[in-house]
């Protein structure tokens, strides 16, 4: 379930996972406050080995942005169901787009959300992964590296709020810090006082 935590955008300041429904396998919800997808790339946005972002060599040297595309989002459509909501600061409500197993869009339709990755199923077509799933202490430990990685994210961009809930619940949550070495520690250990807490 750790794929699942892409890297937050570097547009946006504000990254959130949720873990709805038995552990994430179910139902997890990951969303963020960047630009957005625009409708032009939308039908390729989950296909394997594509990406928008570069049309020439050059470009590879001009990256600003990583968010969840590409490789991630095509592999999670080939293990789960999968919507996408997104609305970028050009369009006036959010689309939302239901894609197939090879990243393809099924149906779209008019949404008022902001920008949504949803997968429902996960390893829905892949029974022996989900059976590895199916006791509570497999998915505790990779809900602990979900939130490792998290701890991750936080350091290295400190300025974006980032929150992962867990059946309605907050099991980590990191404010915007001044990016400052005391900042960091803080974070650190804030971080290391909620893992004691919670084994």
């Amino acid at each position: 379930m750790l794929f699942l935590l892409p890297p937050p955008p570097v547009n946006c300041t504000d990254h959130a996972a949720h873990f709805k429904e038995n552990f994430g396998l179910d139902r997890t919800e990951v969303c963020d406050n960047g630009c957005g997808i625009k409708a032009v790339d939308a039908p390729v946005m989950a296909v394997r080995h594509f990406t928008s972002k570069i049309c020439s060599h050059e470009d590879l040297g001009h990256l600003e942005t990583y968010g969840f595309r590409g490789e991630a989002l095509g592999s999670i459509c080939a293990v789960a169901e999968v919507a996408v909501t997104t609305k970028t600061e050009e369009d006036d409500i959010s689309t939302q787009y239901t894609l197939d197993f090879t990243g393809n869009i099924v149906s779209q339709r008019p949404s008022h959300l902001g920008t949504s990755v949803n997968v429902m199923k996960l390893f829905k077509n892949l029974p022996v992964r989900r059976q590895y799933y199916s006791s509570t202490k497999k998915c505790k430990e990779e809900l602990k590296k979900v939130q490792d990685l998290l701890m991750a994210y936080a350091i290295i961009k400190p300025e974006l709020r980032l929150m992962l809930v867990h059946n309605k619940v907050s099991t980590s949550r990191f404010q915007p810090v001044n990016f400052t070495i005391s900042s960091v520690i803080l974070l650190f250990l804030n971080f290391q006082m909620q893992h004691f807490l919670t084994t």
